[in-house]
């Protein structure tokens, strides 16, 4: 995997094209998401919708509360290696 694919465990800057505002995120599973940490499960609509994506890469979606949404991913970062054996 390219190391500009957005992973698990990523940590994930993307900007929303509609207010230019820039958010730092990691991906987590849903039982270690922490808002307030900036960890977001995969689970969630943003969070599978990053899962995949690579830097430079926007998608676009129609919100349920019928809002049009685009985001752009400009920067992942992955964490450092583990051997857990």
């Amino acid at each position: 995997i390219a190391a500009d694919i957005v992973t698990m465990y990523a940590t994930v800057t993307y900007t929303d094209n509609k207010s230019a505002q820039e958010r730092t995120v990691t991906l987590v599973y849903p039982h270690e998401t922490d808002i307030d940490a900036g960890k977001i499960s995969v689970m969630t609509p943003i969070g599978a919708a990053l899962i995949g994506m690579q830097a430079g890469q926007t998608i676009e979606w129609h919100s349920p509360l019928g809002r049009d949404q685009s985001l752009t991913v400009t920067r992942v970062v992955h964490p450092p290696f583990k051997n857990h054996g």
